[in-house]
């Protein structure tokens, strides 16, 4: 509760970024242990349960194949209250990719709105990004944004069931990030089933499934919808901030303009005006790098890396479900996934390879009614008041829609394959065995021992770490061994 009260911040339209009320405060990611402290877990300091592991089980699969933290390993921890086009989060994004790839090539995994933030990158930097990632393998990701879960959680303060955070904290925090708001359903996208969310009373029916709706309803009602105290002891009304909202729109058409339609599905987007992005100066981010990087165990370019070469781009999703779980959900051909699903292609693609991994597994809040009977709509935002809800259902991964998970808008000179998963939810797939299998073939270990890898160019070889910390490369030729045996 205390720290949420920090977080609490307003949007500087000078800056563009969310900022502490308390001008003394500064909130940040730590970037302790190369990146990796601040992503492994939600609450790296306390112990929840599964429900506060983060990425920790890809971290450590990763590990045991090899690879080596502030070697190979790295993470990217950022403020998530803050917009994915950022200019200051895009910078240090850079400079740690070139710095932890020596001016190679790295492989990026993402998880929700990281790779929103990826996309901002790959459109703001775009030569950087085809010079220096290799693979980039996006999972569960609201390309479109979220549900109207999103609408929900700013107007009544979504505590996610945690009994030590009061509505009214985490709404005052929501209402000063951009981000939040750029997770809302993009009402301007040519959607196959629009997200909705209906407000009533007695007397009166609002439906919001268009930005200018949602504006109007909210400057109506939520120009001053809660009261915080922050650090300086002085209560603060926090509500709907109309600056806010215009870089909110201003980063929905920027996303929307760069991402690629099929012809199939081409429609009018509503693109309006380009959106540029400043980049700041070189020393933030070059010192957020150098965190991250800290005392780089080995010297060697080739420290670790694999070359593995992407195969041809896949036309449709691939279908992956266990033997063990239920039916598939769609009338797909579905198959076991196993590392020989394809083999890697031998031609070198110009720029990132693009693996897309989403979840179908689930019912997802897709549209939400709720009625506040014989109240006044603007007391929807009264804590004192539970109005009744409704909620509408659609596939996908628990949190976001399937057809905002699709919608990735990734040119296909850069997709490579499309997988549709029958299991795992929008955070807990992290933790599924299958998804990491899927991870490591992206980046080419397509074998399950420990200390093993194997990719195209290399064969099968082993990791061996030497007293230097410097890591040595040795084939293993053994057929045996190739089979598994």
């Amino acid at each position: 509760q205390l720290l949420l009260a920090h977080a609490v911040g307003r949007f500087n339209s000078q800056t563009n970024r969310s900022e502490p009320l308390n001008p003394s405060e500064e909130v940040f990611s730590p970037v302790d242990d190369f990146g990796l402290y601040s992503i492994q877990r939600l609450f790296p300091e306390i112990r929840l349960g599964q429900s506060a592991e983060y990425l920790s089980t890809l971290i450590e699969s990763l590990e045991a194949s090899g690879y080596v933290r502030g070697e190979t390993l790295f993470g990217f921890p950022f403020d998530w209250r803050q917009s994915v086009r950022n200019p200051r989060i895009l910078k240090r994004l850079r400079t740690l990719i070139k710095t932890v790839g020596r001016g190679g090539r790295v492989d990026i995994v993402t998880h929700s709105m990281g790779g929103l933030l990826l996309k901002a990158f790959t459109i703001t930097h775009k030569k950087e990004a085809n010079e220096h990632i290799e693979n980039w393998i996006a999972v569960n990701t609201p390309w479109l944004g979220g549900s109207t879960q999103t609408i929900y959680a700013a107007l009544r303060g979504y505590t996610f069931g945690n009994p030590f955070i009061t509505p009214s904290t985490i709404r005052a925090m929501l209402w000063g990030s951009p981000s939040i708001f750029e997770l809302l359903p993009d009402f301007d996208h040519p959607w196959e089933h629009k997200p909705s969310l209906t407000v009533k009373n007695a007397t009166t029916q609002i439906r919001l499934d268009t930005f200018d709706a949602l504006y109007d309803f909210f400057w109506a009602h939520m120009r001053d919808c809660t009261v915080i105290t922050p650090s300086t002891g002085v209560p603060e009304r926090v509500g709907f901030d109309r600056q806010l909202w215009d870089y909110v729109m201003e980063t929905k058409r920027f996303l929307r303009q760069h991402s690629y339609t099929p012809p199939a599905v081409a429609g009018d987007t509503a693109p309006g005006a380009q959106v540029s992005v400043d980049i700041e100066e070189e020393t933030d981010a070059e010192n957020f790098a150098a965190q991250i990087s800290g005392h780089m165990r080995g010297s060697s370019e080739t420290a670790g890396r694999t070359e593995a070469k992407p195969p041809e781009a896949s036309t449709s999703p691939t279908r992956v479900h266990n033997e063990s779980s239920r039916p598939p959900l769609s009338s797909n051909t579905s198959h076991l996934y196993t590392f020989n699903d394809h083999s890697m292609s031998a031609v070198r693609r110009e720029g990132f390879a693009f693996f897309h991994l989403y979840s179908n597994s689930r019912d997802t809040p897709h549209s939400h009614t709720l009625d506040v009977g014989s109240n006044p709509l603007k007391t929807v935002a009264d804590l004192n008041i539970s109005p009744q809800e409704e909620v509408i259902t659609a596939r996908g991964d628990e949190t976001v829609p399937l057809e905002s998970l699709r919608a990735h808008g990734i040119g296909p000179e850069h997709v490579v394959r499309e997988v549709e998963l029958d299991e795992g939810g929008h955070q807990d797939v992290l933790h599924r065995p299958l998804l990491t299998a899927i991870v490591k073939e992206a980046l080419g270990i397509t074998c399950d021992w420990k200390g093993l890898w194997y990719s195209d160019t290399e064969g099968l070889f082993a990791l061996d770490h030497l007293k230097n910390s410097r890591v040595e490369v040795h084939t293993v030729h053994s057929r045996l061994l190739l089979r598994g045996d």
